[in-house]
């Protein structure tokens, strides 16, 4: 998200939106996104759009070396009747959160992520990583979902009793554009 500003994305070629457009129109406190056929269920964009808040992070760190904006995209939109996953080898992220040991989420490091919808499977291209453990600091953290290998470091360090939140997705669809998944994942560290 930049700065503070919220933001609002719209297709500059549909003249429906030319109202919204009017309201938030304030340079100072509003970003105004255009991207041409945007579709979106996500049009306005502000911090409490997150799980975890950006303002909410005392640490914060990008590992990569691209860093694209996931909200001048084209949305993937889904069907609501889908089930969505992220999964990172064996393990698994959902909407609610499922529960693992530590020992099965270390060494994970240089497996890709994946979003699977349904059946259909999505490359995870870039993704901010949300560390809330239940003492300390939380953490986030930026990472290339190809490659999560450059913080695996970090992530053997990561305590029990810790939620991890996946967010600002971006996938690679099956034309070979990169989009943004306006959905959260997450799981535990029991």
């Amino acid at each position: 998200m930049a700065g503070n500003k919220q933001r609002l994305r719209y297709d500059p070629a549909d003249s429906t939106n030319q109202k919204i457009r009017l309201i938030y129109s304030d340079p100072e406190k509003y970003d105004q996104i255009p991207i041409p056929a945007f579709r979106t269920t996500n049009r306005y964009i502000s911090e409490t759009d997150y799980v975890v808040p950006p303002s909410k992070a005392v640490k914060k760190d990008t590992l990569m070396t691209e860093v694209l904006d996931p909200y001048d995209r084209l949305d993937c939109l889904l069907d609501p009747t889908s089930k969505l996953t992220l999964q990172w080898g064996d393990l698994m992220a959902t909407l609610t959160g499922y529960y693992y040991k530590p020992v099965e989420y270390y060494d994970k490091g240089n497996v890709p992520m994946q979003v699977h919808i349904d059946e259909y499977v999505m490359p995870v291209r870039q993704v901010l990583v949300s560390i809330v453990p239940v003492q300390g600091d939380i953490e986030q953290i930026l990472i290339d979902g190809m490659n999560p290998g450059l913080w695996y470091e970090r992530m053997n360090q990561i305590p029990s009793r810790t939620s991890i939140y996946f967010d600002e997705i971006l996938v690679e669809d099956r034309d070979g554009k990169i989009k943004f998944l306006p959905q959260q994942f997450m799981f535990n560290l029991l």
